[in-house]
């Protein structure tokens, strides 16, 4: 009955946390369970677009109750409308690179497409690529490898490119 308990956690640990695939063993217990309906780039459905073809992410869920939010007023906003930011999806391990000797996915003036992979946020195990969803150029990577990230936190600025009109 304690296995059945724990492999109920582990069922909501996943799902709760969107995660992809889970595995955990134990001497005398192994579990994998595989989420079918996981979302490896974002936390939730893609975020919505602002029609200049970048993500426009909100804050993450407030942990405070309604109307008891902290003041952000003073909060600064980005001067620069084309410089967005890419953000971490998840909780994790920033990786630039796929494995310790490969050459990063990108650099300070590469050119970004929207499919363009930028990194891997590792979590529990799972490596997640994290795709630029912009058309842009690389200005500034704002964590070392191998550092923790939060959710939302920012990764790269990118500044925005046109994107060539079909004529």
């Amino acid at each position: 009955m304690e296995d059945i308990e724990k492999i109920r956690r582990l069922v909501s640990l996943v799902s709760d946390n969107k995660l992809a695939e889970l595995e955990l063993e134990e001497p005398d217990f192994r579990v994998k369970i595989k989420n079918r309906g996981a979302i490896q780039y974002w936390p939730a459905a893609s975020p919505p677009s602002s029609g200049q073809g970048h993500p426009q992410w909100g804050p993450p869920p407030s942990d405070y109750p309604p109307g008891e939010e902290p003041d952000t007023s003073g909060t600064e906003t980005r001067e620069d409308k084309n410089l967005v930011e890419i953000v971490s999806p998840m909780v994790g391990t920033f990786y630039r690179a796929s494995g310790e000797n490969a050459e990063p996915y990108v650099t300070v003036g590469d050119t970004l497409e929207p499919d363009t992979v930028v990194c891997i946020v590792e979590a529990m195990k799972v490596m997640n690529e994290v795709k630029a969803e912009v058309n842009g150029v690389i200005e500034e990577i704002l964590i070392q490898d191998g550092e923790p990230v939060e959710y939302n936190q920012e990764l790269f600025l990118v500044r925005l490119r046109e994107e060539p009109s079909a004529e």
